[in-house]
């Protein structure tokens, strides 16, 4: 067993019985109102999923999640943990990412 504190992975991930997804498709070049169409209903149903649960993996994040290093790290002293190592390795922030720390 590997102690909460030692990974960065949220808690409540680790202890999760299920981890869910959704996925949509929908044609190529369908045009502007169609793709807003079924964009629209791929949130609602990630919005519908997130209320069975908490966390988020964080290779598969929303880029429009509200609190996102909750989501993601659990508590914020997880998050500024590795804010302090992501600075100390990489002080010009060569290495960067939407909601990345």
């Amino acid at each position: 067993d590997v102690a909460t504190s030692e990974t960065p992975v949220n808690p409540k991930f680790r202890s999760g019985l299920l981890a869910l997804t959704c996925g949509l498709a929908w044609p190529y070049n369908s045009g502007k109102e169609k793709d807003d169409y079924y964009i629209g209903e791929a949130l609602g149903m990630r919005d519908e999923l997130a209320k069975h649960g908490e966390g988020s993996y964080y290779n598969e994040p929303a880029e429009d999640l509200d609190d996102w290093k909750t989501e993601f790290w659990g508590e914020q002293a997880t998050y500024q943990r590795l804010l302090q190592i992501k600075r100390n390795w990489d002080p010009d922030h060569f290495f960067w990412c939407h909601n990345c720390v």
